[in-house]
Order: structure tokens, then sequence, then C-alpha cells
């Protein structure tokens, strides 16, 4: 949030700030989600389409739009880098040159999801076990455990300047979120249809 932060104390107001903010994430998510999608599918005009269903997400726009939720909607752009890593660390081979530098949009990937946004990065954290997990063969290739370990090490690293601080505030504060085994599924889950929902209401 430091751009919206710095556009307002150069005078814009809240809402022009984080109007913009809105505007600069939908642009970087299109164009982030594009690329990836385009590498992963060696298709441009798969990319475009990937990329327009990507930003044009039902849930990613609520998240954004109608609830504010910055966090979940910054975290969501960065899943395509996640998306596209793992793809070159489990499809590339080991012996290309290039293979060296397929740790890199893991890394970034993971970095942006650890700085906006915690829950979504342990979900996507989960998911990257379980891809591990149903891609055990690959995973023990020359070399391709050694990309995933410089992606973790690499986010972490680059990540220390938002964990540090993050979790002494955690560790040493009352904060709301080590009280949320009050709040029952009941209370806050969802049914199955209102998964497919296109058009939201409050409550």
């Amino acid at each position: 949030l430091y751009f919206p932060a710095l556009l307002r104390l150069l005078g814009f107001t809240v809402s022009a700030s984080y109007n913009s903010y809105c505007i600069v994430l939908n642009i970087a998510t299109a164009w982030i989600s594009y690329f990836c999608f385009s590498k992963i599918f060696q298709r441009h005009h798969i990319g475009i389409v990937c990329s327009a269903l990507y930003t044009l997400s039902v849930f990613r726009i609520y998240k954004l739009i109608i609830t504010s939720a910055t966090g979940e909607g910054t975290a969501v752009t960065f899943i395509p880098l996640v998306l596209y890593g793992l793809y070159r660390i489990f499809t590339e081979e080991p012996e290309e040159e290039n293979y060296k530098t397929a740790w890199i949009p893991l890394m970034l990937g993971v970095s942006g999801l650890i700085q906006s946004h915690v829950l979504t990065c342990e979900i996507t954290a989960g998911v990257i076990f379980l891809f591990c997990l149903v891609c055990l063969r690959r995973l023990f290739r020359r070399n391709t455990i050694w990309e995933l370990a410089k992606a973790a090490l690499a986010s972490l690293l680059l990540s220390l300047w938002f964990l540090v601080p993050f979790l002494d505030y955690y560790i040493t504060q009352d904060v709301h979120i080590k009280h949320v085994s009050g709040r029952t599924i009941q209370d806050r889950g969802l049914y199955l249809e209102q998964l497919a929902f296109q058009f939201w209401g409050g409550g």
C-alpha cells in the first residue's frame, strides 16, 4: 500500500488514491497473467484469453472493488507468477542453460504473496506442497529441488523487511487473528452454490 499512501501524502484524496491503486493493480494483473499464461501455453492468443478470464474473475473483482479486500486483491496478482515458476521448474530440462533462472518467477510470486496477504500465501504453499507430491518423480531430478530451494530462500530474504516486524507484532500483541477460533464455520462458511454467485449483496 505504499503507492496509494504516497498519493495521499502528495495531496490526493483517500478515494482517489485507492482508485488509482485499483487501476494500477488491474493493469498489473492483466499484464502478469498474460505474460505467464502465454509462456506456459506457448500461444499469445491463449495468453490473452486466460488473462481476460483471470483479470475479470468475479471473485477477484468482488474482493477488490466490492469489499475493498486490498490484500487479497493484491495477492491474486502474483499467483500466475507462482504457476509459471512451477511450470518452468517441473517441465524444463535441468540440463538446459536457462533452467538456472527457472526459480525467479516462483520467487517473485511467493514474495508478492507474503507481502500482500498471508492467508493466500499459506493456501498457495499448501497447493505447492501437494503439487510437489503429485510430481514426486520430477521433484528428484537433478537441480529441481535446488531451484525450489533457491526460490524459497530468496523469497524469505526478500521479505525479511516485512516478516520480522510482522512476526514481532503478532507474537507480542493481542491481535484479532488469535481469536478466530471463536468464529464458527456455520457463521462464516459458504454453501456450495454460493461459490457460483455472480451478483453479491450484503450479509
